[in-house]
């Protein structure tokens, strides 16, 4: 029984995780005016977001351990890798 009710919860913490992680994409997208040509660009999209937020999460850590003296955030820039962002940063368009 003690198995069953642990494997019961694992699954609804991992079921309200993946529905906040929704939620939060698509507050993210509404804010910051995101739209994507189509659902395979959307879920790249959010793929680079999600990884995004774990650096975030991991460096602001490290500054609450005094490992870093600055914290972080999600930004409009949330959805693209560093590569992007660098390209759109220095004003290159290829």
């Amino acid at each position: 029984m003690f198995l069953k009710t642990a494997a019961l919860l694992l699954i609804l913490n991992v079921t309200i995780a993946s529905m906040q992680s929704d939620q939060r994409w698509t507050n993210f997208k509404a804010d910051e005016n995101k739209f994507y040509p189509n659902a395979a660009e959307d879920a790249r999209r959010f793929d680079i977001y999600q990884n995004n937020l774990g650096f975030i999460n991991n460096h602001n850590a490290q500054y609450e351990r005094g490992q870093t003296t600055y914290r972080v955030r999600a930004n409009p820039f949330a959805d693209l890798t560093r590569d992007e962002y660098r390209r759109y940063s220095l004003g290159f368009n290829g």
